[in-house]
């Protein structure tokens, strides 16, 4: 699945380009695309951790193209591991950082045509209440860069 819609489209790579030089100096290690409700209470999270490792060679990078297409195949199909969303839902693409690198973000040029907030802490629910399900996705690990990709999954998503 992909998204035709080109404002969708320019989000996303607004959101790539941005968080780009973040992520060659690890200082990104955890990208997550939540999927939320009218409530903006979130139903879905695919979440992926990574690490980028020394080792930028020519066959890393081959290597880390046939993870990555493995994880997006993989990511197609999950649907059918998920429960059906209701019919309005949104997404925000949330970015996990270290602590400085949120003003260092702010202090580049890009940050102004694509600015980014501090989100709330959405982890607010009781221990045990609703806590959701963690459906793993693929991990894999190379030369270049160690990956995992989840889900977490709102029990109930009424």
């Amino acid at each position: 699945m992909m998204s035709q819609h080109p404002d969708v489209n320019e989000y996303i790579k607004d959101v790539l380009s941005t968080i780009q030089q973040f992520v060659n100096k690890g200082e990104i290690y955890m990208l997550v695309l939540q999927i939320t409700n009218n409530d903006n209470q979130p139903l879905e999270k695919f979440c992926f951790e990574m690490k980028l490792l020394e080792n930028q060679s020519k066959q890393c990078f081959l290597d880390m193209e046939t993870h990555l297409r493995a994880l997006l195949l993989k990511i197609n199909t999950c649907e059918s591991m998920l429960q059906p969303l209701p019919n309005e839902c949104s997404f925000q693409v949330l970015v996990h950082t270290k602590r400085l690198t949120l003003s260092q973000m702010q202090e580049s040029s890009t940050f102004m045509d694509f600015p980014w907030i501090r989100s709330e802490n959405t982890n607010k629910s009781q221990q045990g209440k609703d806590e959701p399900v963690i459906i793993p996705i693929r991990s894999c690990s190379t030369q270049a860069f160690v990956l995992q990709c989840f889900v977490e999954e709102k029990k109930t998503k009424n």
